[in-house]
Order: C-alpha cells, then sequence, then structure tokens
C-alpha cells in the first residue's frame, strides 16, 4: 500500500468513528471553516488571503497562544516533578509480575491470603491472627470502633484493600469476645455458604467473634457482590441474631456503592471512612516491638531519611508498604532498592487495576490522568463522558456520584484547595505526581476493549471549548503516544493530522509537539513532518503538511530552528498550492514569540529574495504580515509596551517591540510588502495597527518611526506610498490619526 492510500484509509476510518461520537463539548466551529479545513479542492489564494486576515484578527488566534503557554507549562510540570513522558522500572507488558505476597493488606509478609473458605465458618488460622494481633498499631480511631462494635454487635468497615482493614477488624473482635463471660473466644471466619442476614441464620456457637468478607474479587461493573444487600434490615436481624448468641460481627467490605452507600448515611454501624495508623510507627513496632530504646528509634528513623522510606510513607501512607519496609529492614534487605521498587507507580497502578474493574471507577482514574490538576466539576464531566463510552448499550442513567467515593475507591488521588482564589472548586490530583503517566501508560496498554472508546474520549476532550481542557488532554494522549509512537500513528495520531476541523488538526499538532520532549522520538518525529510537509497530493495529505508546520512551530522548532525553517519552507512550497500557507505563518509567529526572531526573519528575506509574482515570494510576505501582527511573548501581562483599550490589555506586537534589534531585516521585508500588489493591502493592515499602538507610547512611536524611515529612504516611490498613506490615516480621525500625522510630517 502507496502512502497515500495508507493515509487516506487511516483518515477515512477514524473520521468515521469520530463522527458517531461527536458531543455538544467539540470546539465552536468558525465562519468559513471550510475552506480553511483543505475540501478537496485546494485553496486558492484569494481564499487563503481572507483566511488569513480573519485568523489574525480572530478569538482563535489568541486562543492558540494560550494553548500553546499552557502546554508549555504541563509539559514543564512533566520533565519536572513527574519524570517526563515515559517512566517507571517496572515493565508494563511483564504480565509474570504478581502483587501478592509483601504487598498484601493483612498480617504479615509472606503470609499469602487464604483461599476461599469451606462452606460453613471455621477457625481463623491462628498464624494469621498472630500476624495480625503482635504488631498492630492502633489507628487514632480504633477506640471508636470498638465502641460502636460493643454497641451495635456488628461493624461494617467499608474500607479499600489496602488500607489495614483486616487486621483493623481481628484485633477488634479479640478484644471484643476477650470481654465475653461466655464462649471460648475463637475467631471464626464466615463460610461462602454462610447468609447471615436472613431468618434461619445464627452464629454456630456462642461467645465468638465473627469475620466476614465481602470483597473475594474486583468490583463488577453492576455492582453486584455482598456489600449491595447490606441495608438497615440487614443490619437490624444481623444484630438481633449476634445479641442472641453473645457473639459480635466485623463486615470487610469495599468502598460503599449500591444499598450500602444508603445504609452509611443512616447507621453508624458502617463505617466508610479511613483513618490511618502512622506508617512510620508501624515500621518501628514491626521492626524494634513496643518499646524500643530511643537511641534505636532514632537510628531507625535516620536510616528510613536517608533510604527515602519516608518520603514514601508520605505518597503512601498504606500499611502494606509500612509492613513491607519494616520486613525489609528487619530482615536485613537491600531497604533502597526496595523504596525505588515500592515508589515506582506502576506497581500501585497495577494494583488498583487490577481490584478496579467498574466503569464509573475507571472512568474517574483515567479522566484524573489526562486531566490532572483540573478543577473537580470538570474532571467529573470528562469521567461521565468516557463512561457514557464505556457503557454505551445502557440505556438508563447512571447514578454516578464520583465525589462520594473519591476518598475510598481513589485513595490516589485528593482534592486539593485551587491555587487561584478567585475559583472555589478543588483541584484534582495524584497524591504521586508520576501516577498520572503510570495510569495513562496501564490502560492504553492493557484496557485492550476500550482503546477505541479511550481514543473517541482523548479527541472530544482535545478539541473541547475549554482551552485548559484541550492542552491537558494533549498533554495525556502525548503520553500514551509515546508508549509506541508507530501503533499511535496509524491508530490514530495520522488521521487527525489530516482531519477536516483545524481544532483537530491543532491537538495533534500539539500532541506530536510533546512526543518530541521524549529525546529517544525526537529524530522520528522530524523524519515525520519532513514527510508530511513533502510534495502533498490529496486533500489528506495537504492537511498533513499544514499540520507539520504546527508541530515544526512548536517545541521542536524551538529547540532546532533551523531544522524547523526547512520544514515549514517544505510545507509552503513554490507552487500554487495555498493550504498550508495559514499555519505556516502560525508557526513563524510561535518562533518568534520563543526567541526566534532571527531565525524567523532571515527565513523570510531569503524565502522572499528574489521579490517577483512568483507564489513562494507572495506566500513569504503574506507570512511575514502575520508575524508583524500577531507575534507576541508568551508573558505580556507587564510588558511596557502593551496598549490598553478600555479594560482589556493589548499586547504589543512583538516585531514592533524588537525592530531596533532587527531594523535592516525589518526595513527590507516592510518595503518587499508594502511593494507588492497581492500582499499590499494586507501588508497596511498591519501597519496601520502599529501605528495605533504608538498613540500614547513614546517607544512604540520611536520604533514605528525608525522602521518607516528606512523604508521611505529605499527610493522616491517607497516614500511617496509611506506619506500617502499616512495621509489617508490621518485624515480618518480614529485611533492613531494623530501619530499618523505626526510621521507623515517627519518623513
Amino acid at each position: 500500500m502507496s502512502r497515500t492510500d495508507d493515509v487516506r484509509h487511516g483518515a477515512s476510518s477514524e473520521e468515521a468513528v469520530s463522527a458517531s461520537s461527536s458531543t455538544s463539548e467539540d470546539a465552536p466551529r468558525s465562519q468559513g471553516e471550510s475552506r480553511l479545513a483543505g475540501d478537496e479542492e485546494p485553496l486558492s489564494q484569494e481564499d487563503a488571503l481572507h483566511a488569513l486576515r480573519r485568523e489574525a484578527s480572530s478569538r482563535e488566534h489568541a486562543e492558540s497562544a494560550r494553548m500553546s503557554a499552557l502546554t508549555d507549562r504541563l509539559l514543564e510540570r512533566l520533565q519536572g516533578e513527574a519524570g517526563g513522558l515515559r517512566i517507571g522500572t517496572l515493565a508494563l507488558f511483564n504480565d509474570t509480575v504478581r502483587f501478592g505476597g509483601g504487598f498484601h493488606t493483612s498480617g504479615g509478609p509472606g503470609v499469602a491470603r487464604s483461599p476461599d473458605p469451606a462452606s460453613e465458618s471455621v477457625d481463623l488460622p491462628v498464624d494469621r491472627v498472630s500476624a495480625h494481633v503482635d504488631n498492630f498499631v492502633r489507628p487514632p480511631d480504633f477506640d471508636r470502633l470498638l465502641q460502636i462494635l460493643l454497641t451495635n454487635r456488628v461493624l461494617v468497615l467499608a474500607r479499600p484493600d489496602g488500607s489495614g482493614r483486616e487486621a483493623v477488624a481481628v484485633n477488634l473482635l479479640a478484644e471484643a469476645v476477650a470481654l465475653l463471660a461466655v464462649g471460648r473466644g475463637r475467631i471464626l471466619q464466615l463460610g461462602t455458604g454462610e447468609q447471615p442476614g436472613s431468618v434461619s441464620w445464627s452464629p454456630r456457637e456462642k461467645g465468638c467473634g465473627l469475620l466476614f468478607r465481602t470483597d473475594t474479587g474486583p468490583r463488577t461493573s453492576d455492582g453486584s457482590g455482598m456489600a449491595v444487600s447490606i441495608d438497615l434490615e440487614w443490619i437490624h436481624q444481623v444484630r438481633d441474631a449476634l445479641q442472641a448468641a453473645d457473639s459480635y460481627m466485623v463486615v470487610v467490605t469495599n468502598p460503599p456503592q449500591g444499598a450500602l452507600l444508603n445504609t452509611a448515611a443512616h447507621s453508624e454501624a458502617v463505617v466508610a471512612e479511613e483513618v490511618r495508623a502512622d506508617p512510620e510507627a508501624i515500621v518501628h513496632r514491626w521492626v524494634l516491638g513496643e518499646a524500643p530504646a530511643p537511641e534505636q528509634a532514632r537510628r531507625l528513623t535516620e536510616r528510613l531519611r536517608d533510604s527515602g522510606a519516608l518520603d514514601l510513607l508520605v505518597r503512601a501512607p498504606q500499611p502494606r508498604t509500612a509492613v513491607s519496609l519494616a520486613v525489609a529492614v528487619r530482615d536485613g534487605q537491600d531497604l533502597e532498592a526496595l523504596v525505588r521498587r515500592l515508589g515506582d507507580p506502576s506497581t500501585r497502578v497495577h494494583q488498583w487495576f487490577d481490584g478496579h474493574r467498574a466503569p464509573e471507577d475507571v472512568s474517574f482514574a483515567l479522566a484524573a490522568a489526562v486531566l490532572h490538576d483540573a478543577p473537580y466539576l470538570t474532571v467529573s464531566d470528562a469521567a461521565v463522558d468516557l463512561y457514557h463510552l464505556f457503557t454505551e448499550e445502557r440505556s438508563a442513567p447512571p447514578a454516578l456520584r464520583f465525589h462520594e467515593t473519591l476518598h475510598t475507591t481513589h485513595p490516589w488521588i485528593l482534592l486539593a484547595d485551587p491555587d487561584d482564589r478567585r475559583s472555589s472548586q478543588p483541584r484534582v490530583r495524584f497524591r504521586e505526581p508520576r501516577t498520572q503517566q503510570a495510569v495513562l501508560a496501564y490502560a492504553w496498554n492493557h484496557l485492550d476493549g476500550q482503546r477505541t472508546s479511550l481514543v473517541r474520549w482523548l479527541r472530544q476532550l482535545a478539541t473541547h471549548r475549554d482551552v485548559e481542557v484541550q492542552a491537558r488532554a494533549c498533554v495525556a494522549t502525548a503520553v500514551v503516544a509515546a508508549q509506541d509512537l508507530e501503533h499511535a500513528l496509524h491508530r490514530f495520531l495520522n488521521s487527525w493530522a489530516g482531519n477536516s476541523s483545524p481544532h483537530t488538526r491543532r491537538a495533534a499538532a500539539t500532541v506530536l509537539g510533546v512526543v518530541s520532549e521524549d529525546p529517544d522520538l525526537t529524530d522520528r518525529v522530524w523524519d515525520l513532518l519532513y514527510t508530511w510537509a513533502d510534495l502533498p497530493g490529496n486533500a489528506v495529505e495537504r492537511r498533513m503538511a499544514a499540520t507539520s508546520a504546527l508541530v515544526a512551530g512548536g517545541p521542536p522548532g524551538r529547540r532546532d530552528p533551523d531544522a524547523a525553517v526547512g520544514v515549514l519552507l517544505t510545507a509552503l512550497g513554490d507552487r500554487e498550492s495555498w493550504d498550508s500557507l495559514g499555519h505556516v505563518a502560525e508557526a513563524l509567529a510561535a518562533l518568534a514569540g520563543h526567541d526566534r526572531v532571527g531565525h524567523v526573519l532571515k527565513a523570510m528575506l531569503d524565502w522572499s529574495q528574489s521579490q517577483d509574482a512568483s507564489p513562494l515570494v507572495v506566500k513569504s510576505l503574506l507570512a511575514f504580515c502575520y508575524v508583524a501582527g500577531t507575534a507576541t511573548r508568551p508573558e505580556t501581562a507587564h510588558r511596557p509596551l502593551a496598549l490598553r483599550r478600555g479594560k482589556r490589555s493589548v499586547a504589543c506586537p512583538l516585531l514592533l517591540e524588537l525592530s531596533d534589534q532587527h531594523l535592516a531585516a525589518m526595513v527590507e521585508l516592510w518595503k518587499r510588502a508594502l511593494a507588492r500588489k497581492p500582499v499590499q493591502e494586507v501588508a497596511l493592515d498591519v501597519l496601520k495597527g502599529w501605528i495605533g499602538h504608538a498613540s500614547g507610547n513614546p517607544r512604540a512611536r520611536q520604533a514605528v518611526r525608525g522602521v518607516l524611515e528606512g523604508v521611505a529612504a529605499q527610493g522616491r516611490r517607497h516614500r511617496e506610498r509611506i506619506v500617502y498613506w499616512l495621509g489617508q490615516w490621518a485624515a480618518g480621525g480614529d485611533e492613531g490619526s494623530a501619530v499618523a500625522a505626526e510621521l507623515r510630517r517627519t518623513i
């Protein structure tokens, strides 16, 4: 299959999928977009001229600049605290890695969870009880839980796996049965055939403690299992049966859902909030015993600090982590190596997904990963959209309440206070920054049946109305694409790059720009850009050439502006093809805004060197006009040349601000643009805008004067042209007329 056929096939299949998944959250489409998008007929010079002028004055240009700034900020965080696009020492495809043994929730390390008990109650093994009791560190709420158990006879611990819930349950039962006057004080584990809550059920003996586990498997999509049947009536019937047998029961189950969610709101016997014991205290207890000498405790604390274990316990405070560290210290293992292993978020991500398969759980985790640090409602809305994609066959609306189970189902996620006091919405973040990449990598590599839904959802977010959502989604998509760039290109990026929507093409460009930050993928991205830019033929390929220009104007072009100029020249072309002009001009403006003004001006001088009516000269000078009118610095709020119109601060054009540093190049380019008839109309609009900025700003007025004097000095015709138009603007009486009159007198 030829490259052309491959591109056509990829685009048509993806567009067919996306057409069926479009939602109201897609970005708004501007008037006249169909011509910009690159219909089957190539864009004409007239259409390109109108589109370029419209783009330079539209709100979308400002949103594009904001999108770039947001992406840069997110990328900086990703490369800093989050460690880059790809992280982890654990192979994501290593299916032999298991997370049992030392990573268990209850008991000592190496004590594997016992198989499903028989259908009848059995004694809890002595070694299992001892593992829970001997080195137990009471959490702050232990006395309250004990009081609830003694009062109600039954206690439901609805907490996530890994929270130490079984250890708490066994110790509560041990305390409770020790107070009984009858029975042998045995602790029994209920069998799978037991049906507490039924009319005929009762404990098999008096004066015992009963441990009832109801979470023998992952959560299912329909919320089925014993937990959903624990309602107020169930609590009352079990309590009566236990009262008659003078016994106690602790139920260990997953965080509330279904009927249990309502029961937790109306009965103190259901406890869902998680109150952990101090993880450092757990390590000390396991290693040093109940009453260690102060010097021993100090040395252990220092070793934990030096090895990074204390930092790990802050990020992962679950009792299982503390126990694993304690055993490593006690048994003389390599503590630093264990800290590195346990600190790899891939481990916890695998473990979490292994136990959470319900669409509502997976949807929120992925939404938090894609929109890391976004406001809660934004993340929640995205999670609902993804949930619908995962469960399209369902007709009834889901009763999704992410906030209610956030602290139990998603212990790795926190709601942080917003940095901006003007916002009341908390920010959704992972406790461990690198978890974002680990979640995205797991979802892409392991949720095989949901990959198509993920692509559709990522595209919806990458073209969202909210620019902040767009930026976060594009960066997250780059993390996904970096897992296997070739697969991502064939799976969705090729079709995004050749899509008829400029918003989708812009998303593809942002994704590839972020991917290029991975040193192992930089060369591959440049090869791809040259391939897309080179000799476009059909409509899809022309759009891909335009997309290559957007990428070149992003992060890879900033690092290697010479390579970027080469791609932009290839995409622009010397033929009567105008489809790429808009994106090339935008890319040049972006490069100029990131301290590459010299490279940009030299490129446009070289491209228009012949000063004839050839397509390349006209396109180059039109691009110069776009850059002169729109390029600004990424941060413009406090710049001295900013112009305030009403309450809105209008940034000074960058080339106007830097004209004294590049005066010769500026004079030559303005001379060519004003003398070339197809370009002159656009150039005059931009020049008039410059004069408007000079109103009330002596520095800007001096900069414009220097450029115009330089152009006027090039010859009589150039001087006459400048004088004529300054006279027209001076007589207009609008903004800048006084400055125009002053400049006319000077020249």
